[in-house]
């Protein structure tokens, strides 16, 4: 029969190895969580870097957009071989504004 002393010893055991256990899950869940947020951050930070060393903080922008760019070339009236007199004139969008506009 055993005594009260070891059935003392055998209960403070195996409470001591639930609480180790415990211990060790919840260390692990904060380990995987630090690591989350850990792994978040170093992708917020490739992702804000990336952008910035692509110019989206830029003041100015350095193309101009598609409508603002003027494909026209002038050409020279006298060297070009064509039946019209005057110098061709640029297309609507090309022009610069007329005074008092």
């Amino acid at each position: 029969m055993a005594s009260s002393r070891d059935r003392q010893r055998k209960l403070a055991r195996e409470k001591l190895d639930r609480q180790l256990a415990r211990r060790a899950a919840a260390t692990r869940r904060r380990r995987q969580i630090q690591a989350g947020v850990g792994a978040a951050l170093v992708l917020a930070l490739i992702v804000v870097g990336s952008a910035w060393a692509l110019g989206a903080f830029d003041d100015n922008p350095k193309q101009k957009a598609a409508e603002d760019v003027c494909l026209w070339t002038p050409q020279d009236a006298a060297r070009t071989p064509t039946s019209r007199t005057s110098a061709p004139r640029p297309p609507p969008a090309c022009r610069p504004p007329a005074a008092g506009r």
